[in-house]
């Protein structure tokens, strides 16, 4: 963990730029509509959705920063820990604009297992992301 919040470990990446920008702009546009729309459960639903893109993005943007295989491994796994949550997230926003929300919340508990399994799985073990490398 000590490399992993070294600065040394770190450069600046062109690549990475708009990579970031777009999580932060997805971070950005769930918290204003939650807030436009006061907590409402379609707003909440795109918050959930747009805070997991921007965790796979962010994710993604440090792994581009990095030349150190383990950091690189360690911020590919954050990426996807976003990644398993976005279909669900996606599934529940959906859900909840129609009137069918009630009906699909087996659907969702199933769907929140199901990422939590892969989430847990992802970063508790090389199952899923055994290394990365460099190109």
């Amino acid at each position: 963990m000590g490399e992993f919040l070294d600065p040394s470990a770190y450069f600046f990446s062109w690549y990475a730029v708009p990579v970031i920008a777009v999580g932060a702009l997805n971070w950005a546009l769930g918290f204003a509509t939650w807030r436009r729309e006061r907590g409402s459960i379609p707003s909440v639903t795109l918050l959930l959705m747009t805070l997991a893109i921007g965790v796979w993005l962010m994710g993604l943007g440090g792994a581009t920063s990095t030349d150190n295989p383990d950091v690189a491994l360690v911020w590919a796994k954050i990426s996807m820990l976003g990644v398993v949550f976005v279909p669900v997230c996606v599934f529940t926003h959906a859900a909840s604009g129609s009137s069918k929300l009630r009906m699909m919340r087996a659907g969702i508990i199933i769907g929140v297992v199901v990422s939590s399994f892969f989430a847990v799985l992802g970063l508790s073990s090389d199952q899923l992301l055994s290394g990365v490398h460099h190109y």
